[in-house]
């Protein structure tokens, strides 16, 4: 679980939308926004915000970067606990417990550690129902420089809360992948013992190019329909756009510092094929005291490629005129998924079919936010048939396991660029636009207050106006953002599954700076309207980024840069059954009554409300053309009900009305004219 204090934004330059596939280019990513909001603000963000650098250097076999989060930026009222991670720990040996050549009880660190772990790194288990800082501790108490624990469930390392015992740790704690995690557990039962090196920045070498942690550029989502890939010749959403930023870690300057992307698509049964080669050199040299760089090769169209269902994987590698001293970061490789129905804008759990959330966030300061990703759909005619996410709730005093019972809308909204939808003309311009936000479906999620819990994924149900499922159409060439509306308060903090591991945030980069065209991947739309958005409501969605003030400036906080580079809200979209067999039934509307009056209004709008049966509580909410939220109000004990709105503080434009009553939603749209 991962809780921020505050948020924090930048707006990238307006560019105007480009089709045009041009030449791919080298920068240096100067002020990437201001983004403490105080005087000695980084002149080079990735440069200082990248955190240490976690590598596994012997033996080649699983050498690497690897993932990682730390118990020093971990999340919960317990706080920080730990060493701050600026312990520079070079080429040491792992250690397991006692006993521990298998994966079971005796890796999981559930009592006092016998073996001697002087001058190594403890390598202990997640699990067993034991805390992260009791693990640390015995680690710790055996002598151990630092622990590094591995998750027992796939998709990626999470927050590690300090528990009981955390506050006794005075030793570095660092959690991996459990893929990771097995690969290095394997090596001893083969009698090979890894060693790691950690460090802030440099491990000292003299010649280490490498990739930025999450610093490559990704396709548009992780995973996506074949339909859509195919016969989408020139489709700008669906362009590749091979790069990355890439660091000099080393303490000698690099001449002819090459990128090369070499992508393939292998279809489910089939052989692999090259979908695009290319490559971009440095036309300077690269000193050390320029520390990043970011490299763009010319955009491509692979979609003729696409046959149907398969993955594309696309490899990344640097090259320079010196001999790397640490090689294994400079190459890496990304997929995407290509499937029959499913969008997932991060990576996704086919064995359990569901999202991978291996990081729970949100904005924190208690104000409710909608936060989702946005799918780019050429071809339509599909069905909106479902959404997968995954809760999480806190208070001050820590995670709350059980969901508290309180409905969570999250809604299907189709951007149209341009739409005149506010009586006057709106530019396209690849901007995010007061105005250009439709409400097209609503999925509805009642939590029971028993058995529904953190961490749990639900698969919800979208429908229409009237509440009837599987009756939304997807269009062709559009843009469709499936936002979740968390209710958080001053008491209770709703934080969504994240990706963890993919970021949307280099392909954006790339995409603005060397292309023209703004992306937007998973806009988030702040509760305390309008401050969460530059410069002002009418002006465009911005860019956001989460950040702890009380780690921001530290260079060494790896978790924090961490969490803000792989922000992917991972909200999966279901254009069909086939995954799973939620329940569908066509009914003609949800209430017996839900009238809305006058439409158009002046001063004020009034909803007749009837239903079957009492609720114990009605949600009336009225949902702009930009996606806020702008108003929010709850009633007690409603059987029939007549709600007024005083629409003389809304601005001229048009508004929906969303009532949420027994489990049920339906919703209305109205337009607001001024006198």
């Amino acid at each position: 679980m991962k809780q921020f204090n505050a948020v924090k934004k930048f707006l990238l330059v307006s560019f105007i939308g480009a089709s045009s596939i041009v030449n791919g280019q080298t920068a240096h990513p100067l002020h990437f926004g201001n983004l403490s909001g105080t005087a000695g603000n980084p002149s080079n963000w990735y440069k200082d915000y990248v955190g240490v650098r976690f590598e596994v250097v012997y033996p080649a076999a699983v050498a690497g970067e690897k993932i990682h989060t730390t118990s020093n930026n971990s999340s919960g009222a317990t706080g920080v606990w730990g060493a701050p991670d600026t312990t520079r720990i070079i080429n040491m040996p792992l250690a397991r417990p006692q006993g521990a050549d298998s994966v079971g009880s005796d890796s999981l660190a559930g009592s006092a550690i016998t073996v001697d772990m002087t001058g190594k790194v403890a390598l202990i288990y997640r699990g067993g129902g034991i805390e992260f800082g009791f693990k640390a501790l015995q680690a710790q108490n055996a002598h151990a420089v630092a622990c590094i624990i591995v998750n027992n469930v796939g998709g990626g390392p999470v927050g590690m809360g300090a528990g009981s015992s955390g506050g006794s740790v005075t030793i570095p704690v660092y959690m991996i992948s459990k893929a990771d995690g097995d690969a290095l557990w394997q090596q001893f039962n083969e009698s090979v013992i890894p060693r790691v090196t950690i460090v802030p920045w440099s491990s000292g070498l003299t010649n280490d190019l490498g990739f930025v942690s999450q610093g490559i550029s990704q396709f548009h989502a992780g995973a996506m329909p074949a339909k859509q890939f195919m016969s989408s010749t020139g489709v700008l959403p669906y362009l590749g756009i091979d790069g990355a930023f890439v660091a000099n870690y080393g303490t000698a300057t690099q001449t002819h510092v090459k990128l090369k992307g070499v992508s393939t698509f292998t279809p489910t049964g089939g052989s692999a094929t090259t979908l695009n080669t290319d490559s971009i050199t440095l036309g300077s040299s690269f000193p050390q005291a320029d520390s990043i760089w970011a490299m763009y090769c010319p955009q491509y169209d692979f979609s003729s490629h696409i046959t149907g269902p398969g993955q594309i994987s696309v490899n990344y590698s640097i090259s320079s005129d010196s001999v790397d001293q640490f090689a294994p970061d400079n190459s890496v490789t990304y997929t995407v998924d290509v499937t029959s129905a499913l969008y997932c804008k991060g990576r996704y759990d086919f064995t359990n079919n569901k999202p991978y959330s291996t990081t729970y966030t949100g904005p924190g300061g208690g104000n409710p936010y909608i936060w989702g990703p946005a799918y780019y759909v050429a071809h339509g005619g599909d069905t909106a048939y479902s959404v997968q996410f995954s809760p999480l709730t806190s208070n001050t005093a820590g995670l709350i396991f059980v969901l508290p019972s309180t409905p969570i809308n999250i809604y299907l909204m189709k951007w149209v660029d341009g739409a005149d939808l506010t009586g006057g003309l709106v530019a396209r311009d690849s901007l995010w636009q007061n105005g250009e936000l439709m409400l097209e479906g609503l999925a509805v999620k009642n939590f029971n207050g028993t058995t529904d819990s953190s961490f749990q994924t639900f698969n919800v149900a979208i429908g229409d106006s009237n509440g009837n499922p599987a009756s939304i159409v997807l269009q062709d060439t559009s843009w469709y953002y499936v936002g979740a509306e968390m209710p958080s308060s001053s008491s209770v903090s709703w934080s969504l599954g994240c990706d963890g591991v993919n970021n949307c945030f280099p392909r954006t980069y790339g995409r603005a700076k060397f292309n023209n065209y703004i992306e937007y991947s998973t806009p988030l739309i702040g509760g305390d309207r309008p401050s969460f958005i530059l410069p002002n409501p009418a002006d465009g969605i911005s860019y956001t980024l989460f950040s702890s003030i009380s780690f921001i400036r530290s260079a060494t906080d790896s978790s924090t840069f961490t969490n803000q580079k792989g922000l992917i809200p991972n909200i999966a979209l279901l254009t069909s059954n086939t995954l799973h067999n939620a329940a569908v039934k066509n009914v003609k509307t949800a209430f017996e009554e839900f009238n809305l009056y006058p439409n158009p209004a002046t001063n004020s709008i009034t909803v007749s409300l009837g239903l079957d049966n009492a609720s114990k509580e009605v949600v009336y909410t009225i949902l702009n053309n930009m996606g806020q939220v702008v108003s929010a109000e709850t009633r007690y004990n409603v059987t029939n009900d007549k709600y007024t709105y005083n629409t003389a503080k809304l601005a001229s434009g048009n508004y929906y009305m969303i009532v949420n009553a027994n489990g049920k939603a339906m919703y209305k749209k109205f337009t607001v004219i001024k006198q």
